[in-house]
């Protein structure tokens, strides 16, 4: 999915990422059997997520360092 992403957007395409692993419940189905049930996917197949592509209105302008929310940014080790 990343790299579909990156190459959507190398293609001057615009992407959006949805998740559906470990999404929270919505109707008392997670998001993977929902998106499994509206697409009629079959039961051996695992929905990690769905990348939606399309051509944008306009570019989106990229975050400056100063936007970034450091309290959402965990070291390991």
């Amino acid at each position: 999915m990343s790299y579909m992403n990156l190459m959507a957007a190398e293609q001057g395409l615009g992407s959006c990422w949805c998740q559906m692993h470990l999404r929270p419940k919505l109707a008392d189905k997670d998001a993977e059997e929902n998106v499994r049930k509206a697409l009629d996917v079959p039961d051996h197949y695992r929905i990690v997520g769905i990348l939606a592509l399309g051509i944008t209105a306009q570019a989106a302008k990229p975050h400056t360092p100063e936007e970034i929310d450091d309290s959402r940014v965990h070291e390991i080790g």
